[in-house]
């Protein structure tokens, strides 16, 4: 009996340890566009949490726990790739293809850095 209550003991602190070590809770992410200026083309911006963005794309390059500008600005390539394979505007049932232009920006929402992404998506007739 004693061993059962130990090792259920055992079992119950590690499925404690294993579903809090696999914790992570991801953040708002603020989504902008607008065609009012012209109907074929939709501008914008994706600002996204730097901690969350870190996720799927690797951009602590040396490991020291803080993200520079330098490198997110030296993993812009990346960063587009994944922007384009996660985002889709359609028009009239065509896919409207999307451009990000290099001025990117910081901004901070609830005290947590933002990477802001401008969006161009370019539709045709």
């Amino acid at each position: 009996m004693k061993t059962i209550s130990s090792f259920l003991t055992i079992l119950l602190v590690t499925l404690i340890c294993t579903f809090s070590a696999q914790a992570h809770q991801l953040s708002t992410s603020y989504i902008t566009l607008d065609n009012a200026q012209n109907p074929q083309q939709y501008t914008g911006t994706w600002q996204i949490n730097i901690n969350d963005l870190e996720q799927s794309v690797a951009l602590d390059l040396n490991q020291d726990q803080q993200i520079s500008w330098g490198e997110l600005k030296s993993q812009s390539e990346a960063i587009n790739r994944y922007a384009k394979t996660n985002f889709t505007v359609l028009q009239n049932l065509q896919t409207c293809p999307l451009t990000i232009a290099d001025n990117y920006q910081l901004d901070n929402h609830f005290n947590e850095a933002y990477l802001v992404l401008p969006l161009l998506f370019s539709c045709a007739n």
